[in-house]
């Protein structure tokens, strides 16, 4: 009778991330959605080495990482790297009594994304402080003006602006407002 190894066993029968790591399936799955210069062998290095660095993620359901490790691999975007595009987290899903994976796309990898999206020229985030020349408008005679005064006080706003292939758009809050978002991630 055939024994199916870890390689060769039907995604929905592993049973360990282990077994994820050298399945055959899992890389084919990765082939499939892949950008066009991610390689399944690479994501599945990429696994590897998240693992090593977030030990938790080797305990994670087997299917929420490869699920993750394939939305990554469609995006382009490769996880818990220095490039900060995406970060596998573990998390406790108390209700299922498992532990799966959770995919943060890293505002490194929604900018490489815009980029991408041949729709971004150029964007640009910065921090304004209480010195700096400052001023913006929303609405038909919007803009926005900074000239940092070079002496970082308080801040008191921060911005994100974009030039786009069809003209800009930026966004403005006040700092205190960004700590709040912040606080609450």
């Amino acid at each position: 009778m055939y024994k199916q190894t870890a390689v060769t066993k039907p995604l929905r029968q592993v049973q360990t991330v282990q077994e994820l790591l050298v399945n055959d399936m899992a890389k084919q799955q990765l082939q499939v959605v892949a950008a066009e210069h991610m390689k399944p062998e690479r994501m599945m290095r990429l696994m590897a080495n998240a693992i090593r660095t977030t030990p938790k993620l080797g305990q994670c359901d087997p299917l929420t990482l490869l699920g993750s490790m394939m939305t990554c691999a469609s995006l382009g975007l490769e996880p818990n790297t220095v490039l900060g595009h995406a970060y596998l987290i573990p998390f406790e899903n108390r209700k299922k009594g498992v532990t799966e994976v959770q995919l943060v796309l890293g505002y490194k990898g929604m900018v490489d994304l815009a980029r991408r999206s041949g729709h971004v020229v150029n964007i640009h985030a910065d921090v304004v402080y209480e010195a700096d020349e400052f001023s913006f408008e929303y609405g038909s005679n919007q803009h926005l003006k900074h000239i940092p005064a070079g002496e970082r006080s308080k801040p008191t706003h921060a911005y994100c602006h974009a030039k786009l292939t069809d003209g800009e758009a930026f966004i403005v809050l006040p700092y205190a407002e960004v700590l709040k978002v912040r606080d609450a991630s």
